[in-house]
């Protein structure tokens, strides 16, 4: 009896361990994989995310040189190299707009965007030791912004003459530091002031119309503004030529690499010698500012702006996806005739036109107004088979551009071939570009028969891109 207790307390110590062995197992078992992912995540640079995700996130500030709109379509020297860049990358652009470099700095440590693309003069360290700097894309001084005066001796003509004065900075610039350097050996500095959520170019214009007294701003920007304001003085030099660039997370060093070995190339090239002369050299001769579409200084997209909001609020459309259209078709020229046919601000066929009351000696308001009304039948047309109103906008763009049946088309191709009609992208977009193909334009679905589908892709995908600059630009 007392052999078989023993027996029987060794078979359950035996299940004890054993359930304990494969507990322990289990949870070892089940950790792995989170370890594996953990680092797998670490090994997984940011450049592999942004090829995979084909999207490279920056953030920039707007302003006359570096980004902003002109003729109704995106330029700007940072915006322009961050497109380069992203070209060779072979990836779409993201822009997320802000003119605050801590903001800006803050989003980039948080993994909201992959670079700030601003003027920044290159300072290890400055922003911590988590961001880095890339190679520089150009050198620049910085030079004190003023009025001038009738009486010079009313002028700052040193940094002596800073003595007392208040001189007011974007906030997190490196302005800060290079001023505090050059007036630490006066008794009586100057009162340094940040100012969050503006930049340099607001303050100058806060000069320029005597709001405050003085400000710091880079050479090639204060030269630009010195051109547009007569009024305006930009002969003291605050510290020397900086190198400037961008910055990253520091743990993206695949990103940096690449970066620096295409900037490095590209610096050579005709294309950024082309952009650097625009924006650095010479940026008066290429940035119209007397105009209407000259977004950074006047805060209008075109001419007709006001006419586009009354008739597009009618219907319930962004103003903005509307002119964005309008550039897309005409660039707002109302004298612009297609080989084609169509004719006008909206680019209306002459059927079209007819239909909806207007011809070619309509005023350019008519036309819009008649295009709008046309944008209006189409989201109708489309609304039962497509019931998302952000998805439908972009079948009421593409019909608008190539005429509703060829959409149609494409659309009972996707769903004869298993893809989503009321998806655009990689769905009935794909189909609308497929039918090119004899396979796909002589199927019996079709009724409209071949269109050459990849123009149309392109002036939806153009609109849509567009749109997002002009919502940066008028929030």
């Amino acid at each position: 009896m007392e052999k078989r207790t023993v027996l029987h307390l060794f078979y359950l110590f035996s299940a004890i361990l054993l359930l304990f062995l494969l507990l322990v197992f289990y949870i070892r078992l089940n950790n792995r994989p989170s370890e594996h992912l953990e680092k797998a995540e670490k090994e997984c640079t940011d450049l592999e995310h942004i090829l995979e995700r084909n999207r490279l996130d920056v953030s920039l500030g707007y302003n006359s040189l570096n980004y902003y709109i002109l003729h109704g379509r995106p330029v700007g020297f940072q915006y322009e190299l961050a497109k380069y860049f992203a070209d060779y990358l072979n990836v779409e652009l993201s822009i997320i707009v802000t003119n605050d470099i801590r903001e800006a700095v803050n989003m980039l440590r948080n993994g909201k965007c992959d670079i700030v693309c601003a003027d920044l003069t290159i300072s290890e360290g400055r922003f911590g030791d988590d961001i880095v700097f890339t190679l520089p894309y150009a050198y620049t001084s910085q030079l004190l912004i003023q009025q001038k005066r009738e009486n010079p001796d009313e002028m700052v003509s040193s940094v002596e003459d800073l003595a007392g004065k208040t001189v007011y900075i974007p906030s997190g610039s490196v302005f800060k530091s290079i001023l505090k350097t050059e007036i630490a050996h006066l008794s009586h500095p100057p009162v340094i002031i940040e100012v969050k959520y503006y930049g340099s170019e607001h303050l100058i214009d806060a000069v320029a119309d005597g709001i405050i007294g003085y400000t710091i701003a880079d050479q090639h920007l204060a030269s630009y503004h010195a051109y547009i304001y007569d009024n305006l003085d930009i002969s003291l030099e605050i510290g020397g030529d900086k190198p400037m660039g961008w910055c990253m997370r520091k743990g993206s060093e695949h990103l940096l690499e690449a970066f620096d070995s295409w900037l490095y190339n590209f610096c050579g090239s005709r294309e950024y010698g082309y952009l650097y002369h625009r924006f650095y050299e010479n940026p008066w001769k290429f940035s119209k500012t007397s105009d209407g579409y000259f977004s950074a200084k006047q805060e209008t997209i075109s001419a007709y702006d006001d006419v586009i909001k009354k008739h597009s609020g009618e219907i319930g459309w962004d103003w903005r996806l509307i002119a964005a259209l309008i550039y897309e078709e005409s660039h707002f020229r109302h004298d612009l005739v297609s080989y084609a046919g169509a004719f006008g601000i909206m680019q209306l066929m002459p059927v079209t036109a007819a239909k909806f009351g207007v011809g070619p000696e309509s005023s350019a308001e008519e036309h819009i107004k008649a295009g709008i009304k046309l944008i209006q039948f189409l989201d109708d047309s489309f609304i039962e088979a497509v019931p998302d109103s952000i998805e439908r906008k972009k079948f009421v763009l593409a019909a608008y551009n190539l005429g509703e049946g060829h959409i149609r088309d494409a659309m009972a191709l996707a769903d004869k071939y298993n893809k989503n009609p009321r998806l655009w992208e990689n769905n009935v977009e794909y189909y609308l570009i497929a039918k090119s193909q004899h396979r796909y334009f002589t199927d019996e679905v079709v009724d409209y028969g071949y269109c050459k589908g990849q123009a149309t892709a392109g002036f939806v995908k153009s609109i849509l891109e567009r749109y997002e600059h002009y919502k940066n630009m008028f929030p």
